[in-house]
């Protein structure tokens, strides 16, 4: 039988929480950069990007972050994701709001359908807001704003559709402002026993015994 060598770390497994976070790290920068790689279209006229693999794939590692933070992977929510992102992450870029709009408005329908709604009614009634999007490719702040802006979309959707907001978000920001997170929660696991208990939890879920 082999030895085991933990992610590289010699056999120390004292350093395989940090060499997990980071092997994941480059995981998602590998497929974001695939994905945020300009491709041409025949009937576009300028290059375009996988726009919402890219989004999905940051969502999904923003998620798994927050689950080694809490020590468990079910019932995770958007309120974990924000716990992770207060933490640990740029604020009040991700503050509790962004990062509810950021996983109810885009990364749950992504995953299902593979793009989010032209317009999502968050809300209900006369005070609903109906937030649509734009996605760019780019590296500014912040990684995601939600700013008041009135129109109607008639390119797309079957019959004039109204919005109140838009929400923007910088794929490349979002993707560094989640590198700097998780490094910063790495660094943390070196020295927070509690940390790397509920992160051992996760990994018994992750590679049973």
């Amino acid at each position: 039988m082999r030895k085991p060598t933990y992610l590289g770390t010699g056999g120390d497994r004292s350093k395989y929480p940090q060499a997990y976070v980071a092997g994941r790290l480059g995981a998602v920068e590998k497929d974001v950069a695939i994905c945020l790689t300009a491709s041409r279209l025949p009937r576009r006229s300028t290059p375009t990007h996988a726009y919402f693999p890219a989004l999905a794939t940051c969502c999904a590692f923003l998620e798994h972050l927050a689950a080694l933070l809490r020590g468990k992977t079910k019932g995770l929510g958007h309120p974990d994701a924000y716990a992770f992102a207060n933490c640990f992450m740029r604020q009040p870029d991700y503050n509790a709001e962004v990062v509810r709009v950021l996983f109810v408005g885009f990364r749950n329908p992504v995953a299902h359908l593979g793009v989010a709604n032209g317009v999502w009614m968050d809300g209900t009634g006369a005070a609903a807001r109906r937030l649509t999007w734009k996605l760019t490719a780019d590296a500014r702040f912040p990684g995601c704003e939600i700013v008041t802006e009135s129109g109607t979309l008639v390119l797309h959707p079957p019959w004039p559709c109204g919005y109140t907001h838009r929400v923007h978000i910088h794929l490349r920001r979002l993707l560094i402002d989640l590198r700097d997170g998780a490094s910063a929660y790495a660094a943390a696991l070196t020295s927070d026993p509690d940390l790397r208990k509920r992160f051992y939890r996760v990994m018994d879920g992750v590679y049973p015994r």
